[in-house]
């Protein structure tokens, strides 16, 4: 697949893996040789959550319920069997794919699946209002990796020295390394905006990160691979899950998916759209819905071990509701 096919109205390409299949990816961070960020950050948002797929090696967010969340280009175009959580694979319920839809009923860049056992992970507790100005936020995927040092080029893009350099940033590998997590801020003007993909043809809500130079050593930008990777932001001491990767913003002419240079973009399906969020949301359990089902088992349970007191002793029959409360 050419370049100029993957573009878009906005010159954004989509991030899925059209690569050789290899065992993991990572998202591209601008410090040090860029190997770093493999392991949970230590204020963990959701590492674990994040996975990868069987074919095309893509990735995918675990909400819960046994659902399980990524691009819709990703299932176009790799039709995955599996997902891996940490080390162990699941199988995906074949009849389970779910696409996700607009508030004009046109469908996004988005679809659910479901595995047919429940991965030993916690549910993700989803945004469901605006994500605030200047916010950071925490990156994670099975994305390509870089070059470990810099490479420079000029407006024609060929590489040149750093006087001479118009474009800076990395020449890609063809290896991949495992999950890795970084960090960005959200752009405050590309917070809610239609992303129109000219590829598969479809139109997203989503909000935009830059990739800034001198941005700090866990600086991120999304590359091939980690379309369906998560995207989270800490309200008060809660992670949220507030968007998932699928698309990249190049420079004109920039030899994608080759090069990665410092003010190319992610773009991220922002997943606190209500439309978005609603959808998502009925596929997992809400917290006041998991704690009234508890209660309900605990009062159930109270009133058959009651119950069974009361037959013993011989007198239930003569027990009105009123005397059931008092025999605890």
């Amino acid at each position: 697949m050419s370049a100029s096919a993957m573009r878009t109205l906005l010159a954004n390409l989509s991030i899925t893996g059209l690569l050789p299949a290899f065992t993991a990816r990572a998202v591209v961070i601008a410090g040090g040789d860029g190997l770093g960020n493999t392991n949970a950050p230590s204020d963990n948002p959701g590492w674990a959550n994040v996975g990868q797929f069987n074919t095309g090696q893509n990735s995918a967010v675990y909400l819960g319920n046994r659902w399980v969340l990524t691009a819709w280009h990703v299932y176009s175009n790799d039709h995955p069997t599996q997902v891996r959580f940490g080390s162990t694979w699941y199988n995906l319920e074949s009849n389970s794919w779910t696409r996700i839809t607009n508030s004009s009923g046109t469908y996004a860049d988005m679809i659910l699946v479901r595995t047919e056992t429940a991965p030993p992970l916690p549910d993700v507790t989803l945004r469901s209002s605006t994500i605030p100005n200047n916010a950071q936020l925490v990156m994670i995927g099975n994305g390509r990796q870089r070059h470990p040092t810099n490479s420079y080029w000029n407006a024609a893009w060929q590489e040149t020295n750093a006087a001479g350099a118009v474009y800076t940033g990395f020449k890609m590998t063809t290896g991949f390394l495992q999950q890795r997590w970084g960090l960005n801020v959200i752009d405050n003007a590309f917070k809610s905006v239609n992303i129109i993909d000219g590829y598969f043809m479809v139109t997203t809500t989503s909000f935009r990160v830059t990739f800034d130079a001198d941005a700090g050593p866990d600086e991120a930008q999304a590359v091939i691979g980690d379309s369906g990777g998560a995207v989270f932001y800490k309200s008060g001491g809660t992670w949220e899950l507030v968007g998932m990767m699928f698309n990249v913003g190049t420079e004109t002419g920039q030899p994608w998916p080759n090069v990665v240079v410092y003010g190319n973009r992610s773009w991220v399906a922002n997943l606190t759209t209500p439309v978005y969020y609603n959808q998502l949301a009925a596929a997992i359990p809400e917290p006041g819905t998991v704690a009234m089902a508890a209660l309900a088992f605990f009062v159930v349970r109270t009133l058959r071990r009651l119950r069974r007191r009361l037959m013993a002793n011989g007198d239930w029959s003569d027990r009105g509701p009123s005397d059931l409360a008092d025999g605890t």
